[in-house]
């Protein structure tokens, strides 16, 4: 029995250098040496590993090929809609297509991982129903905002 779950999130490859990244002093680091060396320098205080990915179904597939332990990868960008989770050396990859459309529901037992899309506004329990709708609501008002100011020079 799985207890323990080490959650990884990543965020798609940025560019090496941008004007953003300088001005954030944000460093573009090689994805799949750094969530190996994550994964490493937490190795035997995890059961199960899941990668949040936001790269995309090809490079959701290239990290399962070139990283050994990752049990789960849960990914988007692509907006692949995926009826059920596919298999990649050892790992299972799903994704749940795009726009909020469709919500992904996993059973993961690392033997067999079962999905199940639910089309958002035909969720059968309320209360779930009623958190999308919450949560929607605060995405829209989040993204409706500048996230940051630039000066007109």
């Amino acid at each position: 029995m799985r207890n323990t779950v080490g959650v990884c999130p990543f965020w798609d490859d940025p560019a090496s250098t941008t004007c953003f990244t300088d001005m954030c002093g944000i460093t573009a680091l090689n994805p799949t040496l750094t969530i190996g060396n994550i994964m490493s320098s937490l190795h035997g205080q995890y059961d199960l590993c899941i990668l949040l990915s936001h790269a995309g179904y090809d490079k959701d597939v290239r990290f399962a090929k070139e990283i050994n332990g990752i049990d789960d990868i849960i990914g988007g960008h692509s907006h692949t809609y995926m009826e059920q989770p596919e298999r990649v050396n050892g790992t299972w990859i799903h994704q749940s297509g795009s726009h909020g459309k469709w919500i992904g529901k996993l059973q993961l037992n690392g033997i067999r991982t079962k999905g199940q899309q639910i089309a958002v506004g035909t969720i059968p329990d309320a209360q779930t129903q009623a958190q999308v709708q919450e949560e929607e609501k605060r995405g829209i008002a989040l993204l409706s905002k500048p996230s940051y100011p630039l000066s007109q020079t």
